[in-house]
């Protein structure tokens, strides 16, 4: 569409400025011709009306990532994919996957573009975005494998790609990060030094601590520093109901770590897979967990540049064989953010979002003493629905303000109390092996 045609509709429009279908028009001529907040405008203008479809939204979408505003793009494709892009056209289809994987590389989300990416070629395999492919690292698909791509129907493997986040990323947290750093970093950067002390690239390390502060985007983070591929294992991919398939599939995952080493493999939800044996708890079976110790000392025996960090809320529930040398040597306690980094999550939360330009991140995080990282992007999410409700009421951008992510911190509650609470007994009454000092000092016990 050319401008002259543009002007022209536009001119039509305001004498009838009731016809959806010529605005839906304008509409798409203004993105067209590159003029994303007129497209804003009318896409609003249906939504409030209460006639914006599917394909508006996208629109919608697509204009608030031209004008930086990929947050707020985020939550719309987001939408459209939980109901059904095949609900929309062709050329709608294709706009939405473009849009929302433009929308996550503006927010440098690069694991979860890759991963989208991945699946639309699954879905759709004549279809490819070149810059894109090239921005999220990806291999044509025909030299994708079952290693580097999960597939339902075979048993695939998913390595992600490989994390775009590094320490850096991490606020706070300086006593944890020192801990990876000498355990798992240190050796794959200073091989021969420790050669030199008979230590070798592998092993394990445990993160454990209340739900949502961090342990994963740590595990990230680390396979960032060292530039590895990371293979994250949940009991989904582990626990079967069928004799000995647990067994095979934690030994396939072992194995595919091992053939892209250096690799650093995250096992969450550790306690459901490493429970203690004289007891039945979150399902582990004794040949499970025999099997995965078995793993492990492999690991530490003959398989240098394969690393494994192992998270869990509940470490008292984890087998004591898995905490020997050679395994799960170094128990690291990650506990909620202090100040720093709870003004540092605050910000990645806001990133992409609308805000007035004055807010005071570090207002809120003095205000929101042991709230988890998933409890401060709850403070985010709350603050941010509210103003989308106002913006929709308003028909524009409503920003962020300190004072609004004051009023969602104070409907909230730290969800760590009741961890920390619990953790607290075992430090009073269960810690004669000193597991749990660093919680100690934590609740100055």
């Amino acid at each position: 569409m050319d401008q002259a045609t543009f002007d022209a509709l536009e001119a039509a429009l305001a004498a009838s400025p009731d016809n959806r279908l010529l605005r839906e028009q304008v509409m798409r001529g203004a993105l067209a011709l590159d003029l994303p907040a007129r497209a804003r405008d009318h896409a609003l203008h249906l939504l409030r009306g209460g006639s914006a479809s599917a394909p508006v939204k996208v629109i919608l979408a697509e204009a608030y990532r031209r004008l930086g505003k990929a947050g707020a793009g985020i939550l719309i494709t987001e939408e459209l994919f939980a109901v059904s892009p095949r609900r929309l056209e062709r050329v709608d289809e294709l706009l939405l996957r473009e849009t929302h994987l433009r929308l996550l590389l503006a927010e440098r989300r690069l694991n979860d573009a890759a991963q989208a990416y991945l699946g639309f070629q699954l879905a759709d395999p004549g279809w490819a975005i070149a810059d894109i492919e090239r921005e999220v690292r990806l291999p044509p698909l025909g030299e994708l494998t079952p290693d580097t791509l999960a597939d339902p129907g075979d048993q695939g493997i998913a390595f992600l790609a490989r994390p775009d986040v590094t320490f850096a990323d991490v606020g706070g947290m300086e006593a944890v990060k020192a801990e990876i750093r000498m355990k798992i970093i240190a050796p794959l950067t200073n091989p021969e030094l420790f050669a030199a002390y008979g230590q070798r690239a592998g092993g394990g390390i445990l993160l454990y601590g209340p739900p949502g502060c961090g342990k994963t985007f740590l595990a990230r983070a680390t396979a960032g520093e060292v530039e590895a591929s990371f293979l994250p294992i949940g009991l989904d991919d582990i626990l079967s109901m069928w004799h000995g398939e647990s067994e095979r599939n934690l030994a396939a995952r072992f194995a595919a770590a091992r053939r892209h080493r250096p690799a650093v493999v995250f096992v969450d939800e550790l306690d459901a897979l490493a429970a203690k044996r004289r007891g039945s708890h979150a399902g582990g079976s004794a040949h499970t967990v025999n099997a995965f110790l078995h793993e492990l000392g492999g690991i530490e025996d003959d398989n240098e540049g394969v690393l494994v960090l192992g998270a869990t809320n509940l470490p008292w529930h984890v087998d004591a064989a898995f905490l020997r040398p050679g395994r799960f040597d170094r128990v690291v306690f990650v506990p909620p953010p202090d100040r720093e980094a709870r003004a540092a999550i605050l910000e990645l939360k806001l990133r992409g979002k609308p805000t007035d330009g004055r807010l005071d991140v570090d207002q809120v995080a003095r205000r929101t003493a042991d709230f988890s990282g998933a409890d401060l992007a709850g403070v985010v999410e709350r603050a941010t629905a509210t103003k989308l409700a106002q913006a929709m009421r308003s028909g524009r951008i409503e920003p962020l303000r300190t004072t609004d992510l004051l009023a969602a911190a104070k409907r909230s509650r730290p969800t760590a109390a009741d961890w920390l609470k619990t953790a607290r007994n075992y430090v009073l009454h269960a810690n004669a092996s000193g597991l749990y000092d660093d919680v100690a000092t934590y609740l100055k016990l």
